[in-house]
C-alpha cells in the first residue's frame, strides 16, 4: 500500500514545459498543469499567507508574480486535498480527470439536463460523476481497437512513455499506412484507433473507424456526447444567413440542440460542406487528442498545422499533425486568437471563434463563432491581389498570418493568396503584439476598431442614448478609475461613428457573471471555471462593479452555461436593434486591445474577431435583435438577454478566489 506521502496524495499532471519561467496566473492552467517548484513551496502551508524562504532553489525575476502564482497553487492544492478527503478523487484515475477545475463529463444518452445544484450540493456531485471527456479521449485514442492486445514493450506503445512535444525539425512517430481496421493478429494489430484513423486514406475507411469508436465508447460504458447532424449541415449553414453566426450546443441543455444557430464541432467539419484535405488551427489552449476525435466523428482526415499557446494533452502525434507553440514577446501577453482554416478539395472556409479547442469549452459554456462562405480558388492566371472582399478581409487576414513568419505559415499564405474572398461581408479585426507606430498604429486592436466605426457605424441623432455594451470572460488591469483606460480609450472608441463633431459619451454597461450566476452554472456542478478574474486585482478596481450587469441567457437556454464568448456592441434604448457588433477573442484588457491614443499603439497579445455592419450584410443601418424587422431580416443571435439585468445590492462580481472558500 502506498504511504500517505506527497507522491501519492498529489494528483499527477503533465508538468508545465516552461518550468520556473512560467508567468501564467490563470487558475485553469495551474489546475491542469503541474509546477513542482511552486507546489513544493506551498504544500506545507495550505492555510494562511504563503511565506517565501530566504533563498529559492530556482531563478526568480519577479517576486510579485511568484507570490500571485503561489496563491493560485495554494488554492488548487487545497481544493484537491479536500476532494481527496471526501473520497471524490482516486489517485488511480486518469490524469486529467483529477483536475478540480476544467473537467466535464459526457452527458447521459438520454441527455437530461443536469440538476441545478446549490453551492453546498455541488461539492458532492463528483462522487458519482462519469469519467471526464479527456479521460475518454485518451482511452479511445491510445487504446487498441477492440479484441486486439498491445505488447507491453512495443515501440508504438504510449502507456509507458513521457509526452514529448516534437519540434518542427524532428519527426513525430509515423503511423502505419494500413487504410482500414486490421484483423486480429496482423502486423498492425497493436496500433491505436488514433494512429489507424490518421492512416486512413478513404472516406469508407474513416466511416468504419467512426463506427468502431462509437462501439468502443459504448463497450467502455461511456456515453456519447450530442454530436449534431451528420451529412446535412450545409442546409443549417445556408439558413443561418445573413450572419452565419453560431452558438455551440450545450450538452447539459437539450433545448439548445434544436436551435437553428446551435452547432457542434463535428458539424463545423461536416462532409456536406466539402471533403477536407488539411486544416490550420490557431488557438490558445488545444487538446490535440480531443480535436482529432472531432475529425473522426465527422469522418474527415486530420492533417493539420496547429499554432497554439498551450497544449492540454499528451497524445503522441502522427506525421500528419504539426504543432507549433507561439510565444508572445511579453510575458504578460497571450497567444489568444481562435481561428480555423479548412482547406477542401475545391476551396477554403475560415472560422473565427471565441472557444479554445478542448472539451470544456465545447461542452457547457456559451461561445460564439462565425463561419465564412465557401471561398473558391481564383482562376488560373489570376493576380494575387484579386479576390478581395468589399471589407478588405483578405488583406487584413493575410497581414495577420504574416506575423507568424513565413517559416511557419508560408504554405497557408500561398493557399490563401490564390483564394477568392469576394463573398465575405464582415471585417476581420486582429491584435498582434508590439508597439505599433506610424502607418502600423491603426492596423491593430482598438485603433483599428476606431477607424472601422468612424467609417461604417451609422447612428441616429439620439445615438448618445444607445449604451456601449461589453461582455467578456476575463478582466485585465484597467487602472484606478473608470477614466484610466475604459472611459478614455475603450468607451471613446466604441462610441465612434460616422457623424462628425463633438458628442456626449454614451453609458457603459459591462456583462460579467456574479458569484450567484456561477453557483447556479453547469461549470459549478463539476468544479470547472472559465472566468480567471482574481480578487486581488478586483480589489484595485472595484469601481468596475458600478457598471456591471448579470449574465443571463434565458432566451438562448444558456443562463447556466457560463460565458466564454466576448462581444462588444451598442443597443438601442428600446432593446430592439444594434448598429454593429463585434465577436472576438479579446477580453476587456489593455493587453488584448492596446493602449496609447497618440503616437503609439502598444499591444501584448494575439487576438482575432469579426465586425458586422448592417450596410454590408442587410443594406440597412441596424440589425434587429429580438424579432425580424419590417424587411424580414432575422434577429442577430445575441448570446445574452436584453434588457440587461443590473447587479442586485447583494451581488458580487465573480472572482476565482471563490475556490479558496
Amino acid at each position: 500500500m502506498d504511504s500517505p506521502g506527497r507522491t501519492s496524495s498529489r494528483p499527477v499532471r503533465q508538468t508545465c514545459p516552461f518550468g520556473y519561467k512560467c508567468y501564467r496566473k490563470n487558475p485553469v492552467h495551474f489546475s491542469e498543469m503541474s509546477h513542482p517548484h511552486l507546489e513544493d513551496l506551498v504544500e506545507d502551508q495550505l492555510e494562511g499567507p504563503v511565506q517565501l524562504p530566504d533563498s529559492l532553489t530556482f531563478k526568480c525575476t519577479d517576486r510579485s508574480v511568484l507570490l500571485d502564482q503561489l496563491r493560485i497553487v495554494q488554492m488548487v492544492l487545497l481544493k484537491e486535498k479536500r476532494i481527496l478527503a471526501n473520497g471524490r478523487l482516486s489517485c488511480s484515475q486518469p490524469t486529467s480527470s483529477q483536475s478540480p477545475i476544467g473537467s466535464l463529463s459526457f452527458p447521459q444518452i438520454k441527455n437530461s439536463p443536469a440538476p441545478r445544484l446549490s453551492h453546498s450540493q455541488g461539492s458532492t456531485m463528483s462522487s458519482t460523476k462519469q469519467p471526464t471527456p479527456f479521460a475518454l479521449t485518451s482511452k479511445l485514442m491510445n487504446s487498441p481497437v477492440p479484441s486486439q492486445k498491445r505488447e507491453r514493450d512495443s515501440p508504438d506503445s504510449t502507456q509507458s512513455k513521457k509526452h514529448k512535444e516534437f519540434p518542427q525539425s524532428q519527426s513525430p512517430p509515423t503511423p502505419s499506412q494500413s487504410p482500414s481496421p486490421a484483423p486480429q493478429g496482423s502486423a498492425t494489430s497493436g496500433l491505436s484507433i488514433f494512429e489507424k484513423y490518421n492512416a486512413c486514406s478513404t472516406q469508407k475507411s474513416r466511416e468504419e473507424f467512426r463506427k468502431t469508436a462509437m462501439q468502443q465508447m459504448m463497450k467502455q460504458k461511456q456515453q456519447i456526447p450530442y454530436l449534431g447532424s451528420k451529412g446535412d449541415f450545409d442546409m443549417k449553414y445556408a439558413l443561418s444567413s445573413p450572419y452565419f453566426v453560431f452558438l455551440p450546443a450545450v450538452q447539459a441543455s437539450p433545448e439548445t440542440w434544436t436551435q437553428p444557430y446551435s452547432i457542434t464541432f463535428p458539424e463545423i467539419l461536416d462532409t456536406s460542406l466539402g471533403d477536407i484535405e488539411e486544416s490550420l488551427h490557431i488557438n490558445f489552449m488545444v487538446d490535440v487528442g480531443w480535436l482529432c476525435l472531432q475529425y473522426l466523428f465527422a469522418c474527415q482526415p486530420s492533417k493539420m498545422l496547429i499554432l497554439l499557446g498551450q497544449r492540454c494533452d499528451t497524445v503522441p502525434l502522427p506525421e500528419s499533425i504539426k504543432v507549433v507553440k507561439i510565444e508572445p514577446p511579453s510575458k504578460y501577453g497571450t497567444h489568444h486568437s481562435k481561428i480555423s482554416v479548412l482547406r477542401y478539395t475545391n476551396g477554403v472556409r475560415i472560422i473565427v471563434s471565441t472557444a479554445n479547442l478542448y472539451e470544456d469549452d465545447w461542452q457547457n459554456r456559451t461561445q460564439a463563432l462565425w463561419i465564412s462562405p465557401h471561398l473558391p480558388e481564383l482562376p488560373e492566371g489570376a493576380r494575387e491581389t484579386e479576390g478581395e472582399s468589399k471589407t478588405g478581409f483578405k488583406r487584413d487576414f493575410l497581414s495577420y498570418l504574416q506575423n507568424y513568419g513565413p517559416n511557419r505559415v508560408q504554405h497557408w499564405l500561398d493557399v490563401l493568396e490564390k483564394t477568392d474572398f469576394s463573398s465575405i461581408d464582415v471585417f476581420f479585426l486582429a491584435s498582434v503584439p508590439g508597439t505599433h507606430k506610424e502607418e502600423n498604429r491603426d492596423r491593430w486592436g482598438l485603433r483599428r476598431l476606431a477607424n472601422l466605426l468612424s467609417s461604417h457605424a451609422e447612428m441616429p441623432a439620439d445615438g448618445a442614448k444607445w449604451p456601449v455594451v461589453a461582455q467578456s470572460s476575463s478582466i485585465g488591469s484597467l487602472g484606478h478609475n473608470f477614466q484610466s483606460w475604459v472611459g478614455d480609450e475603450l468607451v471613446t472608441t466604441l462610441s465612434s461613428d460616422t457623424r462628425k463633431g463633438l458628442r456626449s459619451l454614451p453609458n457603459f454597461q459591462f456583462i460579467y457573471p456574479t458569484t450567484e450566476n456561477y453557483k447556479r452554472s453547469f461549470d459549478m456542478q463539476v468544479g470547472s471555471c472559465c472566468l480567471p478574474y482574481g480578487g486581488q486585482l478586483h480589489a484595485k478596481q472595484k469601481w468596475i462593479s458600478n457598471y456591471c450587469y448579470q449574465w443571463k441567457s434565458c432566451n438562448n437556454n444558456r443562463t447556466q452555461a457560463m460565458p466564454h464568448v466576448k462581444s462588444y456592441t451598442r443597443i438601442s434604448p428600446d432593446f430592439k436593434k444594434i448598429p454593429w457588433i463585434l465577436i472576438t477573442s479579446a477580453n476587456m484588457s489593455k493587453a488584448a486591445w492596446g493602449w496609447g491614443r497618440k503616437a503609439t499603439n502598444t499591444i501584448l497579445s494575439y487576438e482575432a474577431g469579426v465586425v458586422f455592419f448592417p450596410k454590408f450584410l442587410t443594406n440597412s443601418t441596424t440589425f434587429p435583435i429580438q424579432e425580424p424587422d419590417e424587411t424580414g431580416t432575422p434577429p442577430f443571435p445575441l448570446p445574452y438577454d436584453v434588457p440587461l439585468t443590473p447587479y442586485g445590492p447583494k451581488d458580487a462580481i465573480f472572482t476565482c478566489d471563490f475556490f479558496k472558500d
